[in-house]
């Protein structure tokens, strides 16, 4: 039987704290009738990532280092035989907390910027969280004995896959800002309007509507537009607004608009509805011009 030369539980007050500070923060903002639903699943959510994230325990027996989260899951085994060094380090604070890769290989951490770093035999590199880095080197180096120095080799490796590791994240990082940059970018263009004697199309980066014209119970120009309630599923960045939103008196329906700048073209349908206009209300006033005679001779077919 092993014997066990180390076992600690790190209680995860960082990602605890954080955890809470989100739940009241959004829960604050859904706080509504209407998001109730919303509000228990994302409690759900945040509550089954405070038990997973909790905690992190670390053991060092005579043949391995394991450690496991919260209630057991997701844990890690490493054979003693498999590292080459170990070191107590500090990280940076953009390293965070959780289960993620960054320049020094994966990082197993719930609070803090201390953590153990284990370097294996095949040049991996791994970090371990620890509010005791130097009582968990001392229970490595009762079974391991002092590891010699890294070899000149060993060390250029090290720097080759950290700055690869650089080089990765900087790619996802960029890639997802040019994303996030073309989001914006895509949505924030007028809608474009396809419109022919039968049937009319809005249309923006990610949502459309399109219909008959025989189908528009009513059509109207307006001023005001009902108090928006609810975004479910669209975007909102200052006066523009695109995709599905809730709205005071119409309910749900899609919205493709510059609000805060009519008039708004208002096309209500059976069970629905598109609000549509520009920035430039002459514009709007021209399309309503087209729109609105063959809207008027597909009510009479």
């Amino acid at each position: 039987m092993s014997t066990t030369h180390y076992r600690h539980t790190q209680v995860g007050w960082v990602t605890l704290v954080a955890l809470v500070l989100i739940a009241g923060t959004v829960g604050g903002l859904l706080a509504t009738a209407e998001l109730w639903a919303a509000l228990g699943a994302l409690i759900g959510l945040l509550l089954a990532i405070a038990v997973i994230f909790s905690t992190l325990t670390v053991e060092v027996d005579q043949h391995q280092l394991r450690f496991h989260f919260g209630l057991g899951f997701p844990r890690k085994r490493i054979p003693l035989a498999d590292v080459r060094q170990y070191a107590a380090v500090q990280n940076p604070w953009w390293y965070g907390w959780g289960i993620h890769v960054t320049p020094r290989g994966v990082l197993y951490n719930v609070s803090g910027l201390d953590a153990v770093e284990l370097r294996l035999q095949n040049g991996k590199c791994l970090r371990v969280g620890s509010d005791e880095p130097g009582a968990l080197c001392r229970a490595l180096e009762e079974v391991l004995g002092r590891r010699a120095p890294l070899s000149a080799a060993e060390v250029a490796q090290g720097r080759r896959q950290s700055r690869r590791a650089l080089v990765v994240l900087a790619a996802v990082l960029s890639v997802t800002a040019i994303g996030v940059a073309a989001l914006f970018y895509f949505h924030e263009q007028p809608p474009q309007v396809t419109l022919t004697s039968e049937r009319i199309r809005v249309a923006s980066a990610l949502y459309d509507e399109e219909f008959a014209l025989g189908e528009i119970t009513r059509l109207s120009l307006e001023t005001r537009l009902p108090r928006i309630r609810l975004r479910t599923n669209g975007y909102a960045a200052g006066d523009t607004l695109r995709g599905h939103f809730r709205l005071e008196e119409f309910g749900d329906g899609q919205l493709f608009l510059e609000y805060g700048h009519p008039p708004y073209i208002l096309m209500r349908g059976r069970g629905t509805y598109v609000a549509v206009n520009f920035a430039d209300p002459t514009e709007t006033n021209a399309l309503y011009r087209r729109l609105e005679p063959l809207w008027q001779t597909a009510r009479e077919r």
